[in-house]
Order: C-alpha cells, then sequence, then structure tokens
C-alpha cells in the first residue's frame, strides 16, 4: 500500500534560529537533512513526502525547492511566502515553474503571525494562492478555532489542510471545546486534515495510544478518509516518539477501515489535494 508522509521538516540547526528547542527538547537540536529521513522512509516503506517550511524567508523557501530538485521523492513543498507583500502574487508566479510547489503555510500561533487573521493584505494573498490553485496548510493552536473557521469561509475555493487536528490539548484532558470546534470546521468542504502531530500534544513522556485514539476517532468520524491523509511531523516529533511509533499507531488506528479508506488516508487524500502522482 503506497504511503505518503504529508508533514515533515527539514532545517540546518543554529541555535539563535531555534529559540523553542530548550535543554530538554535538545533531541532535535541537531541538522535535519534530506539524507536521514531517506533512510528513515526507506525503512518505513515510505514512498514520498511532502516538506514545510520552518521560516519566514524566501532563502529557506528557495532551499526546500533545491532539495526537491535533487530527491524525486520529495513530491511536494509547502513554501513560505510573503502573502502580506502587495507584490505577492508577483512572487508566487515567479514560483511557479517549480514542479514541487504544492502550497504555502504560515505559523499562525505564533504571536507575531496571529494578526494575519485580521489582515486585509493577508487575505489577499490567500486569493492569489487559490487563483493558482495551491494549497493553504493552516497550522493553529486549539484556541484559534473562531477566527481559522472566519478564514476558510472567507475562502470557499481556497483548498485549506488542518495540520496535528488543530492541536488539541490533549495533556490537559479537557477537549470538549476542541472537539466542538473541530466538528465545526469539519463542515467546510474545502477542508481536510493532517493526521500528524498528537504525540506533542499528549503527556510527554507516558503517553498511550489510548491518550490519542479519541481525536483520532473523532477525525475519521467527521473528516472520513477522503479528507484525512497521514503526516509525521518529523522530526519535531522526536521530542515524544519515534517515526516508527508513529506509524504504528496510525496503523492500529485504521486497521477496521477497508483498503480503499486505507489507502485513502495513507496517500490517496495528500496526492489529490497536492496535485501529484
Amino acid at each position: 500500500m503506497k504511503r505518503i508522509d504529508a508533514h515533515h521538516h527539514f532545517w540546518h540547526y543554529k541555535r539563535e534560529l531555534f529559540p523553542w528547542i530548550t535543554p530538554e527538547r535538545m533531541v532535535v537540536g541537531r541538522d535535519f537533512l534530506p539524507r536521514e529521513f531517506k533512510a528513515l522512509i526507506d525503512e518505513n516503506k515510505i514512498a514520498g513526502s511532502v516538506v514545510i517550511q520552518n521560516f519566514r524567508t524566501l532563502a529557506e523557501t528557495d532551499w526546500l525547492f533545491e532539495c526537491a530538485q535533487i530527491n524525486a521523492w520529495i513530491k511536494g513543498v509547502v513554501a513560505w511566502f510573503p502573502l502580506s507583500e502587495p507584490g505577492i502574487e508577483k512572487i508566487i508566479e515567479s514560483y511557479l515553474e517549480k514542479p514541487a510547489l504544492v502550497g504555502a503555510r504560515e505559523i499562525l500561533q505564533l504571536p507575531e503571525a496571529s494578526d494575519l487573521f485580521s489582515s486585509s493584505d493577508f487575505h489577499k494573498g490567500l486569493e492569489v494562492l487559490a487563483k493558482h490553485g495551491l494549497v493553504y496548510d493552516l497550522l493553529i493552536g486549539h484556541w484559534q478555532f473562531e477566527e481559522s473557521i472566519q478564514l476558510v469561509d472567507t475562502h470557499p475555493d481556497l483548498k485549506i489542510v488542518l495540520s496535528h487536528l488543530g492541536k488539541p490539548p490533549i495533556a490537559d484532558g479537557n477537549l470538549k471545546q476542541w472537539r466542538s470546534n473541530f466538528r465545526e470546521i469539519a463542515k467546510r468542504p474545502n477542508v481536510v486534515c493532517k493526521l500528524s502531530g498528537l504525540p506533542l500534544e499528549a503527556k510527554i513522556p507516558g503517553w498511550t495510544y489510548i491518550d490519542l485514539k479519541p481525536c483520532i476517532e473523532l477525525a475519521l468520524e467527521v473528516f472520513g478518509p477522503d479528507r484525512l491523509l497521514f503526516g509525521s511531523d518529523w522530526p519535531p516529533c522526536l521530542m515524544a516518539t519515534s517515526y516508527a511509533r508513529w506509524i504504528w499507531v496510525v496503523e492500529r488506528a485504521l486497521s477496521k477501515l477497508s483498503e480503499d479508506e486505507q489507502l485513502a488516508i495513507w496517500s490517496g487524500t495528500a496526492s489529490r489535494i497536492y496535485g501529484f502522482d
């Protein structure tokens, strides 16, 4: 069964660029590059991937496209573009010739980006993405669902991928509000959801499959296999789990689905939404 990892990262580690990598998180305080990842996905029978931006720089965007050009197994790049700039359409048009370009992302949960929800210039940038058939990867904290639903409703023609199930507060044990908001955003047909990132929202260390199961089951219920896609969130996931263990969690969660349903989540949805074979 073909499998695509639709959410992972590469980076060259420099301490000043990663303030969130505190001493207890130093397991990810090093370089993570394509050669290491290729060995990992080969070991775990993953056929290809979608690499996701980390920084708000075109320099990183250019580097990710260089990685994709050299490594054919990178099927897509979700890049960063300055979506709020007046000349954004020309900037994006200059990248349309890149075969790996599938979409763009902002890390909206960051304080310096959270004001973009109300930025008319940012919304114009999202319109440019929709015009060119590109995807917007929506990375939010669970406290940002209200603004996110408004964003989705403002752009019904934009394909939107919700990352990490909207980061449910698993460790807190109170999922009531997240459940309500998650159900609501799933009603929007232009939204699909990445089955990714959950171990980082659970108790670290010590989480179990049972901790994650309610969130996965709700995702299967409200989005269904044709609107869910697998992602590892490597290497950040290493702060909470191994690559192989997260695959095991997903395999266990999907085990009662039909083969076609499982295939949709492992690769079909990603191929359809991001537009690659």
